[in-house]
Parts: C-alpha cells; structure tokens; sequence
C-alpha cells in the first residue's frame, strides 16, 4: 500500500509468533510491537491513523470499551480512525440456513461459509461464540468433507481450516452494526461507512472515526 513520504507505521499484536509469521520487518523501515490493543505503549495524542480490520471480534466484554479508548487516546484531535468490523445481522440466521445454502450451492467460497456459521452459532455479543462450538456444529452436520470438496470445486486444505477451532475455547464476538458504532460513539464521530461490495460484504462495513471533542 502507498504511504506518503516519511509515513511512520508501527504494527500492534499481542502474539509474538504472529508477528514474526507475517511482518516483513526492517525492510518497510516500520516496526512491530508486541502489546495489547486495550493497552498500547505509545504516546498519547501523537498519531494521525489508527487502522484495524475485523479487531474487535478478537475482543469480549468490556475490551470493547477498552478498545475504543485505547484508540482515541491515541489519536491527535485531527486524527482519524478506520476499522472494518465483522457484524452479525440485527435478524440472525440459523445453521440450518447456513447449511441450506451449502447444500444448494448459493456459497460462493469455505471462507464466507466459515463465518456465516460462527454468526449463525454465535450468542449474545457478551457471550460471542466458542470456536469449538463452530466445529461441533460443523462436523455434525459434514463429517466428510472430501465430499463437500469434490461436489463444491473447493480445495480440501482451505476447508480443513476450520479444523483449527476443533476443541478451542476461545471465542470471536461479532457485534451488530449497531453495536459496533455504540462501542465507539462515547470517543468518536463516525463520519463515514462503507459496504464492500465482495460477497459478504454487507457484513464487513468499514467505518471511519474523528475524535470527539
């Protein structure tokens, strides 16, 4: 992605195996930090961007709070905020739905599959969904996905990526639209939201933030 000259980008993640899995590193002339989103050890009021995709989801209870004041605590008064968030529908769908649609092939790919169902199994926003929940439901009702691979054209590895939530207690938390904007309404002005418009994309709004006054 172009920046402007002199651009500084420092990348925040609490895993260290992630950040060294995916940050190019010293070559972009940027740095990693391995810390807390709730909690950044930057100075306050310095930054002109914050930008996050799908973080909140990654977030439960009252770390949406957190989050939300951490990032306007970093901002300068002119700053601005992006972030894409991953919402439920205000009318949530079933599994049997999701599956409906597998079934009759309305799924354009695994992924958009993939957190169709997590919506589908998911709560309350305070109780998000458990990743083994996700898998339960899954191989339940598709304990042999060669098959789904074979019928769909699908690549089998890309399926078995749900694998990965197989007895995790972890959860994801997808918030409403409306609950997304509550999260960030005490610090920020939304000014603008954007659909994309890829296949799910009515669930991937990305918002952009001024700092309240």
């Amino acid at each position: 992605m172009p920046w402007p000259p002199d651009t500084r980008m420092v990348a925040v993640d609490v895993s260290r195996a992630m950040i060294r899995g995916v940050w190019p590193g010293a070559a972009l002339g940027h740095v990693a930090v391995c810390a807390r989103w709730t909690a950044m050890p930057l100075a306050g009021g310095t930054e002109h961007v914050v930008i996050g995709d799908g973080c909140f989801s990654a977030l439960t209870g009252d770390a949406y709070q957190a989050m939300a004041r951490s990032l306007r605590a970093l901002l300068r008064p002119d700053g601005l905020a992006l972030m894409r968030f991953f919402i439920r529908p205000e009318r949530p769908e079933t599994p049997a739905i999701v599956f409906g649609d597998l079934e009759a092939g309305q799924i354009g790919n695994f992924h958009v599959f993939k957190w169709r169902l997590a919506m589908a199994v998911h709560g309350a926003l305070a109780d998000g969904v458990r990743l083994a929940d996700i898998w339960d439901a899954w191989h339940a009702a598709v304990p042999r996905p060669e098959i789904l691979a074979r019928n769909r054209g699908w690549p089998l590895p890309v399926i078995s990526t749900i694998d990965d939530f197989r007895g995790v207690d972890a959860r994801y938390t997808f918030p409403t639209l409306a609950e997304a904007r509550s999260a960030m309404a005490e610090g920020f002005e939304e000014i603008a939201c954007h659909f994309p418009s890829y296949e799910l994309g009515e669930r991937c709004p990305i918002l952009a933030f001024r700092p309240r006054e």
